[in-house]
C-alpha cells in the first residue's frame, strides 16, 4: 500500500482535532454553527475509510477484541450521552462552565461523563436491545426454517 494511503487515519483524527483547538460549540460564528460538523463528518469518514479498506496498525488496534463490548453498546452510548452530559452539568454547578475547568478538571468531567454513559448504555442494551435481538433471531430463524429449500437458494442470490 502506497505510504500517504496508509497514513490516512492522520488525516481523520487532525479534522477531529482541529474542531478541539478551535473551541467547537464554545465559541460564536460561522465554524461553531457550520464548519465544525462537517470537519467531524470528514475526520470521521477518513476513520471509516481505513477501517474499511485499510490494514494498518490502527485498523489492527480496533479490530481487538477488547473494544467488543464496547461496539455492542455503542448505539445506547450515541443516544444517551446528551442525556447524562446535561444531567451532569445541571447538577454540579462546578461543571457549569467548562471554560473555568482545569485540564485535569476537564478530563475528570469527561470520564465520569463516559463512565455514567457506557454504564447506562449497558443497562439498556441488556435491558432493550438484547432482548429484541433474541426475538429477530428467533423469529428469522422460524421463518428460514418455514421456507421451501429451492427458494431459500434462490432469495439468497
Amino acid at each position: 500500500m502506497p505510504a500517504p494511503l496508509a497514513r490516512v487515519w492522520l488525516i481523520g483524527v487532525g479534522l477531529i482535532l482541529s474542531v478541539w483547538i478551535f473551541g467547537g460549540l464554545q465559541v460564536q460564528g460561522l465554524f461553531a454553527v457550520v464548519f465544525q460538523f462537517q470537519l467531524m463528518a470528514l475526520g470521521a469518514g477518513f476513520l471509516i475509510l481505513n477501517g474499511l479498506f485499510l490494514d494498518n496498525a490502527v485498523t489492527r488496534f480496533f479490530a481487538h477484541p477488547f473494544w467488543y463490548p464496547f461496539a455492542r453498546i455503542s448505539y445506547g452510548t450515541y443516544l444517551l450521552h446528551p442525556y447524562v452530559l446535561f444531567w451532569l452539568v445541571g447538577s454540579y454547578s462546578a461543571f457549569a462552565d467548562p471554560k473555568a475547568l482545569s485540564a485535569l478538571e476537564f478530563l475528570g468531567f469527561f470520564l465520569v461523563v463516559m463512565g455514567v454513559t457506557q454504564a447506562f448504555a449497558a443497562l439498556s442494551f441488556l435491558i432493550v436491545e438484547q432482548p429484541m435481538l433474541n426475538v429477530a433471531e428467533r423469529l428469522t430463524r422460524r421463518e428460514r426454517r418455514a421456507q421451501p429449500a429451492a427458494t431459500r437458494s434462490t432469495s439468497a442470490e
